[in-house]
């Protein structure tokens, strides 16, 4: 009967989406994915033009490309610890690093003219280059608790989780403050509404 057959067919279908060894590989595929998708990005924003906005924006998009690889390493079921705790360790360059690239990038867009002074490039790396120390140092992740699908990343109650919280915080939030202000004031229309559509998207 057609019943019959219909709830076999959803039955079936059911099992292929609900299947627990493809639910256990999905992190590692949308990693995958988005860091495909990010290098792609990358060398799109670079063919375009070669203007300092440009260069900031792939290498911001890098950073991501540089943050899904490592994912991709520690969120697949056969990574053991060891190697979940090195993917951590060299994807800290990009996520202990990634509001110094968000900043980076909303300065040129907003105050191309501060990346000239020497405290404001100071303030871009220093950070950055604590933050990563602080994860190779054992500083940020406590543990790497197994999941069916790789390891996660359980963080530290450490001075140095909550400075890093801070470091985070405060460069995402000075980067939004700039990007409104330039939707506020800037010149011209056209900067306005630039302005406009990264602030909605960040």
């Amino acid at each position: 009967p057609a019943g019959v057959s219909g709830d076999s067919t959803l039955g079936a279908v059911s099992e292929v989406l609900y299947d627990p060894i493809l639910a256990a590989h999905a992190p590692w595929i949308v990693d995958v994915a988005s860091a495909a998708l990010y290098l792609a990005l990358a060398a799109y924003v670079l063919a375009g033009a070669r203007a300092t906005l440009n260069r900031v924006c792939a290498a911001l998009i890098l950073c991501f490309a540089h943050w899904s690889a490592s994912l991709a390493v520690a969120h697949h079921p056969t990574t053991s610890l060891a190697v979940a705790a090195r993917a951590y360790d060299v994807g800290a360059l990009a996520w202990g690093s990634f509001a110094s690239f968000a900043l980076w990038f909303t300065l040129a867009f907003a105050r191309p003219r501060w990346l000239r002074r020497p405290p404001v490039i100071v303030a871009l790396i220093v950070p950055a280059v604590v933050a990563v120390g602080a994860q190779w140092a054992g500083g940020l992740a406590a543990s790497y608790p197994a999941r069916p699908w790789g390891h996660a990343f359980a963080w530290q109650s450490s001075p140095w989780t909550v400075g890093f919280y801070l470091y985070y915080g405060a460069y995402m939030l000075t980067a939004m403050a700039l990007l409104l202000d330039t939707w506020r004031r800037a010149p011209t229309a056209i900067r306005r509404r630039q302005a406009k559509i990264i602030a909605l998207w960040a």
